[in-house]
């Protein structure tokens, strides 16, 4: 007989290993905090790239972290496995559309959603028709 195995949705798809639980003033485990925690260590691996200050990459990656709450993600990471949700993604696509005064849809961004890849969109310039973005 095989051991129990846990079904496909309850399998982690990553781990992170902090250094220490956070505690708040109670002494309880302050949630908030290890969260916060968890997504800068996810940021971390990787980084963003040598000399991408300046860049449309870099500025994304800037604007991503300051949506996340983290640190400045790799281009290449995807934007969910840094704790990203739907709703941050729409935050996030927002956020460039004004910063970087470009018109990029958020179904673009969510068919694959990394930095590289919204910046290649942004560079191109690409826009949708009125009244067809995501």
């Amino acid at each position: 007989m095989s051991a129990p195995a846990l079904p496909p949705y309850m399998v982690p798809s990553q781990l992170v290993i902090v250094d220490a639980i956070p505690r708040n003033t109670n002494g309880k485990r302050d949630g908030r905090a290890l969260l916060a925690r968890a997504r800068a260590a996810r940021a971390a691996p990787g980084g963003p790239v040598e000399g991408a200050e300046g860049t449309v990459a870099g500025r994304l990656a800037e604007l991503a972290a300051r949506v996340l709450g983290a640190g400045v993600p790799a281009p290449e990471t995807d934007f969910f496995d840094l704790g990203g949700t739907s709703l941050s993604a729409a935050r996030f696509v927002s956020l460039v559309r004004r910063e970087l005064d470009t018109d990029v849809a958020l179904r673009d961004f969510l068919a694959e959603p990394t930095v590289a890849h919204l910046a290649t969109l942004v560079e191109r310039g690409r826009s949708d028709p009125p009244g067809t973005r995501g």
